[in-house]
């Protein structure tokens, strides 16, 4: 991640496996949240929350694979 200010940052996301409910079952990862690590802290994040940033088309594919991106 680069702030506004330059300053560089390194976001690590980790899939996380769905909830325990019949309509996820056939997903292998949940496709509405994931966890982040930044500056030695873990959160779980929403990945709409990362609409606001600018993604690479290359990293959607590999964040988002259900999606149909450039198809």
């Amino acid at each position: 991640i680069i702030k506004k200010t330059g300053k560089h940052d390194v976001l690590k996301c980790i899939r996380k496996k769905p909830v325990n409910k019949l309509k996820y079952k056939e997903h292998k990862y949940d496709r509405e949240r994931f966890y982040a690590f930044i500056n030695n802290q873990l959160m779980l994040v929403q990945y709409n929350q990362l609409q606001s940033m600018l993604i690479n088309e290359s990293i959607k594919k590999n964040v988002f694979p259900w999606l149909k991106i450039n198809q």
